[in-house]
């Protein structure tokens, strides 16, 4: 099984489209024989929505991540929707009792695709978490940046790719506490847990992976970590 994590911005540039690159993204997993197990971020819409709770003075983490997961779930919902049904899972998968009810049906179906639970981090926690699970120790982030580097290429025109880095480097780079609706290339907290339980992750862009047309991890061009 490939657990994938699909970065929000990935799914829509505005909270009012779906990116086209997105819907090429499903037609790539539809033409492999791999068992996909897929979790979305919340994206735009979560990040519009939250700004607007703090914008009248919710600033409780637990509350604006609360609505970051609803956003997510509804996500997945729709991901699912858009995979083909008869080779889909029926449900998403958010809680222990659903990843123990898929577990039994993992000879059925080609696509699973998982939801979020609890606040105190992003969906690449639950990303982690499924990826324990169900048996992996890898996790393939796509995002829209093609490579984590020492700093923001946006902004510092001397940023430096990073081709590979260990869990504890790359802790060092970041924040230990989650922001709700923060931009993180992995967030801290599903870090942690990754390191703990020995997942490597490969970040990788959009871009890779439809320059090449598959999900390759033996020939994989993007940032390991881990």
């Amino acid at each position: 099984m490939v657990v994938i994590k699909i970065g929000g911005s990935v799914l829509q540039s505005t909270p009012f489209d779906i990116n086209p690159s997105f819907l090429r993204l499903l037609d790539i997993f539809k033409s492999h024989n791999d068992q996909f197990f897929i979790i979305n971020g919340g994206g735009p819409l979560c990040r519009v929505l939250q700004n607007v709770l703090r914008s009248i003075g919710i600033t409780d983490s637990d509350r604006l991540d609360r609505m970051g997961i609803k956003v997510n779930n509804m996500y997945a919902e729709f991901v699912r929707m858009l995979l083909p049904e008869d080779h889909t899972y029926p449900n998403i998968i958010v809680t222990k009792d659903d990843i123990d009810a898929a577990k039994g049906d993992l000879h059925k179906f080609k696509y699973f695709v998982g939801g979020a639970e609890s606040p105190g981090h992003s969906s690449d926690y639950d990303a982690a978490i499924f990826a324990h699970a169900f048996g992996s120790d890898k996790v393939l982030r796509i995002t829209n940046v093609d490579y984590l580097y020492d700093k923001d290429p946006n902004t510092y025109s001397d940023a430096q790719v990073i081709k590979n880095i260990s869990w504890d480097s790359y802790l060092q780079m970041f924040d230990s506490v989650f922001v709700p609706g923060g931009s993180y290339p992995f967030d801290p907290v599903a870090s942690r847990f990754a390191r703990d339980h020995k997942i490597k992750v490969f970040l990788t862009s959009i871009e890779n992976i439809i320059r090449k047309n598959k999900i390759s991890l033996a020939e994989f061009d993007g940032t390991v970590i881990g």
